[in-house]
C-alpha cells in the first residue's frame, strides 16, 4: 500500500534557497527531502536552518516568491 501526499511550495528562504514554505505552513529542505520541525527555544518559536536557529519573526523578513521558471515547450 502506497500513500502520497502533494505539497505545494510558495516561499523560500532568501539567505537558503533549499529550504521551502508550503501553503500550509510547512518547512522542508528540498536538497534533504526532509520536513524541518517547528521547535521552541526559551520562549521563542522557529526553525533550525543551516545548523542555526532563526525565530519566525526573523524568517518573515527573508521570505520571498519561488520565481515561475521558463519552460521551452
Amino acid at each position: 500500500m502506497t500513500i502520497t501526499v502533494n505539497y505545494i511550495a510558495n516561499y523560500r528562504l532568501n539567505f537558503a534557497t533549499n529550504y521551502v514554505f508550503t501553503k500550509c505552513g510547512l518547512c522542508y529542505n528540498m536538497q534533504s527531502g526532509k520536513l524541518i520541525n517547528q521547535i521552541l527555544k526559551g520562549s521563542t518559536i522557529g526553525y533550525v536552518i543551516a545548523s542555526k536557529f532563526y525565530s519566525l519573526k526573523v524568517l518573515r523578513t527573508k521570505l520571498e516568491l519561488i520565481p515561475k521558471s521558463k519552460l521551452p515547450f
